[in-house]
């Protein structure tokens, strides 16, 4: 379908112009924790295979098991946002990832670890949704692209960060289910942090929730193309997502084990994925604003599905660019929702994520199975199948939100 400008609503009101550093500032801070965390697991795989003797289907598992639960914590995170404020909401994401941090520390068993999981994947739908809730709240929607490409660019950049921070913490003569203990530095006063916050808001120091907001689509010019943009995003947030994870988390393992490389160059390489992810979405940050989503997230997948059959049937090891070729495309996709989704903002992003975690889970399963069965290198075979199908609802299906009919 072909893309129709949105006219902008005759009665649309920009409340305030104002950007209220203190929530964005502690959901900045809080995507880097999560981004470390999230990243840090790839890097430790080999080591939980090898601590616990796990094969590949039960290493999966505890990819899909907080994959599974963040669907959970995205159907909650509505009901939370009606008790809580999205600072509030945010904090309760960030006390899941520190129950996850200890819960990890205790790891001796399979069993264990798939109960820490349980409490990341808690945290990895409840940041992820309320991050962009706090950016669509406290930041005016003009600026929203931007701040929502550099908050992901530093999630790249703590994402670069892990492995090489990870290589370090395990050169420590300590375990490896402690490595992941010396982010509660970082997380702790942040948590302190978020508590003064919700402080403030409480007070009315800040606004509450939705006072920043700039009005985009009127609701009843939403409802009738509400479940277009639910479907289309939804789907499409899956295929991108399952991609990008496939390599964040299976990356390290796919060099070690797949191509033989050692552990320590495997590491950098992973790095150098996530060093593409950073550099990618800082460019992306800097975009003139004229230049459509579309065009964006079109030339970033076709570009990747372009290289990713080059490193498979040629050169495998140059895979770690596929980081800087998908960098554009979460953030603009977080940005055309917000825009296409209008007052529905909330209930679509948190319906679409929830959508693409639970597509996750049934990827990592299935990478684990092919991986098991057929060989890791063969596993590769996943993510260009979902950016095929991600390119193609581009292509097919984009939203057309016509209003002046």
């Amino acid at each position: 379908m072909n893309t129709v400008d949105i006219p902008s609503p005759k009665q649309s009101v920009t409340v305030s112009s104002a950007i209220f550093w203190g929530p964005v500032l502690l959901a900045f801070f809080s995507l880097i924790t999560l981004g470390w965390l999230d990243n840090a697991r790839g890097p430790l795989y080999p080591q939980i295979l090898e601590g616990l003797s796990l094969s590949h289907v039960q290493g999966g598992a505890f990819f899909a098991v907080a994959s599974f639960m963040a669907v959970i914590a995205n159907f909650l995170v509505p009901t939370l946002l009606k008790y809580f404020s999205s600072v509030s909401t945010l904090l309760i994401g960030l006390v899941c990832t520190m129950i996850f941090v200890v819960g990890l520390s205790f790891s001796t068993c399979f069993e264990i670890l798939i109960g820490a999981a349980v409490f990341f994947g808690l945290a990895l739908g409840i940041i992820m949704v309320t991050i962009n809730i706090v950016i669509e709240e406290f930041v005016p929607k003009s600026k929203q692209r931007s701040f929502l490409s550099v908050m992901h660019s530093l999630y790249g950049l703590a994402a670069f960060l892990s492995p090489l921070l990870i290589g370090y913490i395990l050169a420590w003569p300590i375990k490896w289910s402690n490595a992941f203990l010396p982010i509660l530095f970082v997380s702790v006063p942040l948590f302190i942090f978020g508590v003064w916050q919700c402080l403030r808001v409480k007070k009315g120091q800040v606004p509450s929730a939705g006072v920043v907001s700039e009005v985009g689509l009127s609701a009843d010019l939403m409802v009738t193309h509400k479940k277009e943009v639910l479907i289309f995003w939804s789907l499409f947030l899956a295929c991108y997502v399952s991609s990008e994870l496939y390599f964040s988390t299976r990356l390290t393992i796919l060099y070690q084990e797949g191509l033989g490389q050692n552990l320590e160059l495997s590491r950098k390489f992973l790095s150098f994925f996530f060093l593409g992810l950073f550099v990618g979405r800082v460019i992306n940050s800097v975009l003139p604003v004229k230049v459509s989503g579309k065009s964006i997230i079109m030339l970033s997948l076709l570009t990747s599905l372009i290289w990713l059959i080059f490193c498979i049937v040629f050169e495998p090891t140059w895979i770690w660019f596929m980081g800087f070729l998908m960098a554009p495309v979460y953030p603009v996709t977080v940005s055309e929702i917000a825009k296409q989704a209008g007052h529905e903002f909330k209930k679509i992003s948190a319906m679409a994520i929830a959508v693409s975690s639970f597509v996750v889970v049934i990827m990592h399963m299935l990478a684990g199975v092919i991986a098991d069965e057929w060989g890791l290198k063969n596993s590769m075979y996943i993510p260009v199948c979902f950016l095929i199908l991600g390119l193609g609802l581009v292509v097919t299906n984009w939203p057309r939100l016509d209003f002046s009919k």
